[in-house]
């Protein structure tokens, strides 16, 4: 071993004993004297992070049970007749498991009645992707405690290598499920029932067994170039119900970090804080938290001391209410429309207030802001207002929310809001069904190149003239961005504001024609789309906008994603990002831990 190979193992087993005993990660291990060294501390970029579950192809957790669904229950014979009324709950029978205070099954009678039994209880622990297999297919599973596990579906016990406390599982293909089973648990009824169940990836076992027991050290390195991380999808925001602090998810269940079950509420979904200010902690980013739309005011005000408690001192917070709270896509907007009517009524005409849902966003984020600078204090706080940056001049509404001054407030604007957020999306309007025949007409001629650079001119410019669709003037492409950025920095320096990027990039949903569909995928992934995003990215850069968080993730074949896999470096979008990030040194004050 060479006096460098050594050197490198050494600091990255330093690095790992950072890991404490209650998940969460030491902040102490990194300080703000070597951050300068880590390779997102002069990054201008973050991530928003995948929806959890075990179809995400983030794989964010060393021990992937942490990614795995609510238990689930069978009954013998595979029929219902081990559920109340011969009827399956929709909670798929965790309700009557008799479960410890951290989540394991302690026995396979039914809580409600003893006389009945399960005859097996089992979570899915991987969705597989026959496009994207795994790279590695064995997995080993640590376990306490007497009973008898089971694989089905895509994974395998290696019955040859297993021994007790300890399985190993191949994982047979890549069409369809891995799940473990609990056929059997304490069957001497000693109170030794099956607990702490690990399961580990062959390839990963060095790093397990040197002290890392949280996070996937292949997710580390994929997100470390980020500056923020954006939370957004990992808190379940746009289908949240949280709202009570009590109820929130919490990370004293041992089994999943995605599934959780509180008696009284019913099964409760999205990563624990914790959890996510230990990633925050570990590769030195900015945590970036969208606050549940029903969330009370306690909530609001423990989660920011939770964060102060918890989070490195160096470290900034970005912090925003719910998540396009504009979009009537979601239904934080519907809640935001009711609250407005039951809070304002109606004007002096017997009308409900026209923008009184922006108004009530407008409200919500000035005490959002107003409670988080006051536990953390103001220059560790940027607190963000979303708007929608394809409707200039909703943002008014909002910023200066009339209705809650005739309260007696000051404007929104002038409460704690640091940051407007918009997007970076560009689509150039290929997608739309209006454009079908003309994209198809495209292809007709039988030049792919022809049609890939017309794609791209219309992406760039939006200048082609038969492109259809919407009321832009160059049709949500790189030169409308530039327009959008240029209107969105003038209303933010007006109020003294920063402008924030909190998603962006290629936005091709359905065309609803099967031709298109795939030929937006491969502009997606053409090598031109390098040069797109770097225009787009410079844009920005020269509107003097600050953080962008990029939009999209991993997938084999999509025209979201910006990788293949989670080892993808070659992939033009996110090189193009990797690029822009070495090339621009983050511009904006206060844009490095410690600085204010």
């Amino acid at each position: 071993m060479t006096l460098s190979t050594f050197v490198h193992r050494f600091s990255r087993y330093i690095a790992l004993f950072c890991v404490t005993s209650s998940l969460l990660i030491t902040w102490g291990c990194i300080s703000p004297s070597n951050s300068q060294t880590l390779p997102n501390y002069n990054s201008p970029m973050g991530g928003n992070l995948d929806f959890p579950g075990d179809w995400s192809e983030e794989y964010p957790f060393i021990d992937w049970l942490k990614n795995s669904r609510n238990w689930m229950v069978t009954c013998p014979g595979g029929d219902n007749s081990c559920f109340p009324n011969n009827e399956k709950p929709q909670d798929n029978g965790i309700s009557l498991l008799q479960m410890d205070d951290q989540g394991w099954v302690k026995s396979l009678q039914s809580k409600q009645d003893p006389n009945i039994s399960f005859a097996n209880v089992e979570t899915f622990f991987i969705s597989l992707d026959e496009e994207n297999p795994l790279p590695e297919k064995r997995f080993y599973v640590f376990y306490e405690g007497e009973g008898t596990l089971d694989y089905t579906l895509s994974a395998q016990k290696n019955e040859e290598l297993s021994q007790p406390g300890r399985d190993v599982v191949d994982i047979t293909d890549n069409k369809s499920y891995a799940v473990l089973k609990i056929r059997d648990t304490d069957p001497q009824n000693t109170g030794n029932y099956l607990r702490n169940i690990r399961i580990i990836r062959a390839d990963h076992l060095d790093e397990y067994e040197a002290g890392e027991t949280l996070f996937n050290p292949d997710f580390l390195k994929h997100i470390e170039n980020y500056k923020a991380l954006r939370f957004m999808d990992w808190m379940l925001t746009n289908s949240s119900d949280e709202k009570e602090w009590r109820d929130r998810p919490k990370p004293d269940n041992q089994v999943s970090l995605i599934s959780h079950y509180i008696p009284g509420k019913g099964k409760v979904s999205g990563y624990p804080i914790e959890i996510m200010v230990a990633l925050a902690n570990r590769i030195q980013a900015y945590p970036w938290f969208n606050i549940p739309h029903e969330a009370t005011d306690e909530y609001i005000r423990e989660f920011a001391k939770l964060v102060k408690a918890e989070l490195d001192p160096e470290l900034k917070v970005y912090v925003e209410h719910s998540n396009e709270v504009w979009n009537w896509g979601f239904p934080q907007s519907q809640y935001a429309l009711q609250q407005a009517r039951d809070r304002w009524g109606k004007d002096e005409d017997g009308e409900y207030y026209g923008d009184g849902w922006m108004q009530y966003h407008g409200m919500k984020t000035a005490q959002i802001c107003e409670a988080w600078n006051q536990e953390l204090g103001s220059d560790r706080v940027e607190c963000v207002l979303g708007v929608q940056t394809a409707w200039q001049g909703l943002e008014d509404s909002a910023l200066d929310c009339p209705l809650y001054v005739a309260e007696g407030n000051d404007p929104c604007w002038q409460s704690g809001i640091d940051a407007l957020g918009v997007t970076g999306y560009v689509s150039g309007y290929l997608q739309k069904e209006e454009n079908i025949e003309l994209i198809q007409s495209w292809l007709d001629r039988g030049d792919r190149d022809y049609a890939f650079d017309q794609a791209f001119q219309q992406l760039e410019f939006g200048n082609i003239e038969a492109i259809e669709g919407g009321s832009q003037k160059f049709k949500d492409s790189v030169a409308t961005g530039t327009e959008n950025f240029k209107y969105f920095q003038k209303v933010a320096k007006a109020k003294d504001m920063d402008v924030v990027w909190y998603e962006g990039g290629t936005h091709f949903n359905s065309s609803g024609n099967d031709r298109v569909d795939r030929f937006l995928k491969d502009i997606a992934q053409h090598e031109k789309m390098y040069d797109l995003y770097m225009k787009l990215f410079d844009t920005w850069k020269e509107a003097e906008g600050q953080l962008i968080v990029m939009w999209g993730g991993i997938g084999a074949d999509s025209a979201w994603t910006f990788k293949h896999s989670l080892d993808d470096t070659d992939h033009p979008k996110w090189r193009a990002m990797m690029d822009f990030i070495d090339q621009n040194p983050c511009w904006w004050d206060g844009c490095r831990p410690g600085e204010s």
